[in-house]
């Protein structure tokens, strides 16, 4: 798990840029109330690099998802080299916040 400004990095080496990637990472909250206007209570940030450089977030949005606790990256045609794929935890209040991340495609995991 991470807390707050915790940050876990995974480097990968893409062995078959012919095959899609698939990156999800996922996570129990928190319930909250029905009257609150923001209902993820622990926020957990999911973004890839790709091999050029390109920050690739979540769920198809061009910044970070602050409102599910599923969030997905799809790259249909990865380039052939690295990718880092990054977990930060913006804001968990207590403790630390477990999670699952599945990782699909023409991938290979580098050693660290």
């Amino acid at each position: 798990g991470l807390a707050t400004s915790e940050e876990k990095t995974y480097a990968f080496e893409i062995v078959s840029p012919l095959e899609p990637i698939s990156i999800t990472l996922v996570y129990n909250d928190f319930s909250t109330t029905p009257s609150a206007t923001r209902h993820l209570v622990n926020d957990l940030d999911l973004t890839a690099t790709d091999s050029v450089g390109t920050l690739l977030f979540p769920n198809g949005l061009s910044q970070k998802d602050d409102v599910n606790n599923v969030e997905t990256v799809d790259i249909a045609s990865p380039a052939e080299g690295d990718l880092l794929i990054s977990v930060k935890a913006f804001n968990v209040p207590e403790g630390k916040q477990p999670y699952a991340l599945v990782i699909a495609g023409g991938i290979r995991r580098k050693e660290s």
